[in-house]
């Protein structure tokens, strides 16, 4: 585990910033040696897009360019997805061949060319290991707002998929002076969501089944709750070190509170407080 603190007072000292973040991972005993010949001592959290995200605990969390690495040696299980689509599940053990790391699978060390592995995630037995947990907190004052800002977002991977949650809530409080004196205007933003991808068949990488659900409430746009249930497919149009795109598309029941189920209603009376359960059903495109 690892966690930070900060305290900030801007120069004029109008206002305070509080930031706290805090994040959960596996123990930091992987070893990685890059060109130079350094070994850094660490947790893997994954590689993507050409970068390895690697937590320690005397730097934080750095990011060390793939193609400057030499050799891996991990205890934890991990997933190795290949730019034709392949995936393989095993650890990263010492080898001596230079442009290729040694992975052991099924009892078998693998020889992987650097520039053909796309991606890399932990995939554990054990909850704690599974589970990549990070929160902040952020709290802003001075004398007319005051903001407070919770954060968290979670991976939690298996061997058959990947799960991502989020959850952001932000309290604004703020006080204004007009010709009828000071008034105060308190606001609130939540959203929620959860997403999870199925790897369409093992081994294969190139297509997936996708399951999201998003819950929101924002009060500046006069929405008292929106929740989303979708389902869909997707596809990994490329797949390089560093250079990934995927696409996927379905449809999605949404339910939400507003001020009418009828769009020319509200834009006649859009102040009205009065509040409508309407339930739709939409399509959905996500390319990223």
């Amino acid at each position: 585990m690892r966690k930070f603190l900060s305290l900030k007072l801007p120069i004029d000292l109008a206002g305070l910033l509080f930031v706290n973040t805090a994040s959960w991972g596996h123990s930091k005993t992987d070893l990685v040696t890059v060109s130079t010949g350094d070994t850094l001592t660490g947790a893997i959290n994954n590689m993507a897009a050409g970068k390895l995200s690697l937590s320690t605990d005397y730097a934080g969390t750095i990011s060390i360019k793939w193609r400057e690495i030499e050799q891996i040696q991990s205890r934890y299980l991990y997933e190795v997805r290949l730019d034709e689509g392949e995936r393989l599940y095993g650890r990263f053990v010492a080898g001596d061949t230079a442009d290729q790391l040694t992975f052991r699978s099924h009892g078998q060390n693998r020889q992987l060319d650097i520039d053909d592995i796309v991606e890399v995630r932990s995939i554990e037995d054990n909850l704690e290991d599974k589970l990549d947990l990070q929160l902040g907190t952020t709290a802003v004052v001075n004398t007319d707002t005051r903001t407070l800002v919770l954060n968290a977002t979670a991976t939690y991977d298996v061997r058959n998929g990947r799960t991502a949650m989020s959850a952001r809530v932000e309290d604004n409080k703020t006080v204004a002076e007009d010709d009828e004196g000071r008034a105060t205007e308190i606001s609130k933003t939540t959203k929620v969501s959860f997403s999870r991808e199925f790897w369409r068949s093992r081994g294969t990488a190139e297509s997936f089944r996708v399951f999201n659900v998003v819950y929101s409430q924002n009060d500046e746009l006069g929405v008292d709750h929106r929740g989303s249930l979708g389902v869909g497919i997707g596809r990994y149009l490329i797949q390089d070190l560093g250079h990934e795109l995927a696409i996927s598309a379905g449809i999605q029941g949404v339910q939400e509170r507003r001020q009418s189920c009828d769009d020319q209603a509200a834009r006649m009376d859009p102040y009205s407080p009065e509040r409508e359960t309407c339930n739709d059903t939409e399509l959905f495109f996500s390319l990223n």
